[in-house]
């Protein structure tokens, strides 16, 4: 494994890679044709795949065909040069849904402080942080003279791999930003709960190793060597670490998804105002621009509001 290659990034390309070889694996390299790859792209959209998908999995085709061209010079041209994505495969598979507050309160009283969900929708409705930003977050980043929570790292989980503490998803995405009062409070009542519990009945600790893989280890066991505790701000009641599935399946079961939470968060500061500046950074998005397209709708609404506002105060002024 390349050092600058987390695990989750290998795993997608690997995805991508056997889509590749199901459909174009049995056609001689010198053989194969734009039809061939127009074909493959097509049958992925007839399956439901979305754009992105289909665009990755094109890309890495791509990049890989480049390749043979030169410097490998084993073709004479790049059959997927000139092949387009299906103009119909679906933009966005992942249906966001804005949590009202009322709604959102009705959430917490589903899962009450105390329980294993509390904390991380908690921190996801008033952050915006990435789930695996919430899994990935420790004590020693959360600042509460300061009032501020600093991203450094995620959880990832790997198929048949495990769970993986890796770098946050982007440059950008390593950052600090603040909290709320109301969120400082809970964070604050979080911990002192859970020091009781560990004092109570704690079984296990989470600990990440040299290959930055996370395991639980019994209470009392000696960590072996390369291996580091993590002092997780989320855990179950007795100790370990909570994973990504078990948030996205009590999330599933209201009729969300995980990414609703980070999407109420950003539609929220957008709605009051917020610079989409701002928004980015507080979401660790790489550029503005991915901001704005998302929030279309968002911007949209609040230039019309805009307009209604001066079209008001001037025909009160004409008056």
């Amino acid at each position: 494994m390349h050092s600058n290659v987390i695990p989750a990034t290998i795993q997608s390309y690997g995805e991508r890679i056997n889509a590749i070889n199901k459909y174009l694996g049995d056609i001689i390299l010198q053989e194969l044709r734009p039809r061939d790859v127009n074909r493959m792209l097509q049958e992925l959209y007839g399956f439901g795949k979305s754009y992105n998908t289909i665009a990755r999995t094109k890309a890495v085709l791509n990049n890989a065909l480049q390749y043979a061209v030169y410097p490998a010079e084993l073709i004479a041209s790049n059959p997927a040069s000139a092949v387009k994505i299906p103009a119909k495969a679906p933009k966005n598979l992942i249906v966001r849904e804005v949590i009202s507050l009322e709604r959102f309160k009705e959430i917490m009283q589903q899962f009450p402080s105390g329980h294993v969900m509390h904390i991380p929708l908690c921190i996801a409705f008033r952050t915006g942080m990435r789930i695996g930003e919430i899994l990935g977050l420790t004590w020693e980043n959360v600042d509460f003279d300061k009032g501020t929570v600093s991203i450094v790292r995620q959880m990832r989980y790997i198929p048949q791999q495990g769970n993986f503490m890796t770098q946050p998803k982007t440059p950008t995405s390593r950052r600090t930003i603040m909290m709320d009062s109301i969120l400082i409070e809970e964070l604050k009542r979080w911990k002192r709960l859970q020091a009781g519990n560990e004092l109570r009945y704690g079984t296990g600790y989470a600990y990440v190793d040299k290959n930055s893989l996370v395991t639980v280890m019994s209470k009392g066991l000696k960590a072996g060597s390369g291996m580091k505790r993590l002092d997780l701000v989320c855990t179950h009641a007795e100790g370990k670490f909570v994973s990504r599935g078990c948030v996205t399946y009590q999330v599933r079961k209201l009729g969300l998804n995980v990414h609703s939470f980070r999407h109420t968060h950003a539609t929220t500061l957008m709605e009051n105002h917020a610079l989409p500046k701002d928004v980015a950074a507080r979401l660790g998005h790489a550029d503005v621009n991915i901001t704005q397209n998302i929030y279309t709708h968002v911007t949209n609404q609040m230039r019309q509001n805009t307009v209604e506002s001066i079209e008001k105060a001037l025909n009160h002024a004409d008056k």
